[in-house]
């Protein structure tokens, strides 16, 4: 029997990008140095593209064990390119609005 049970979301992918969420945020309200705050902007959006990629491998085996999946393959690859190509600002921009800085 295994230690841990066999989880059906990807919640050490989320609890990852809630850390580094909350480390652009504090970097943002400590206006830290540009090239810190870069690296910050840059693990968030890592931690995003991480957890959309799990998120997709979640769906492929839902599909292959006949499970419903209650989000559609076309809109994690939208996102996933959406993020891809999103600037630091432009995160940046969005973190501030998300969490009223």
């Amino acid at each position: 029997m295994p230690i841990y049970p066999p989880r059906s979301e990807p919640v050490k992918k989320q609890e990852e990008l809630t850390k580094r969420e909350m480390e652009l945020v504090f970097a943002i309200r400590k206006n830290v140095a540009t090239d810190k705050l870069i690296k910050a902007v840059d693990k968030y959006r890592q931690a995003q593209l991480s957890m959309l990629k799990a998120k997709v491998h979640t769906f492929k085996e839902n599909e292959y064990q006949k499970k419903p999946n209650n989000v559609k393959l076309e809109k994690l690859e939208e996102l996933t390119i959406e993020w891809t190509d999103k600037t630091n600002d432009e995160i940046i921009n969005e973190v501030k609005k998300s969490n009223n800085l």
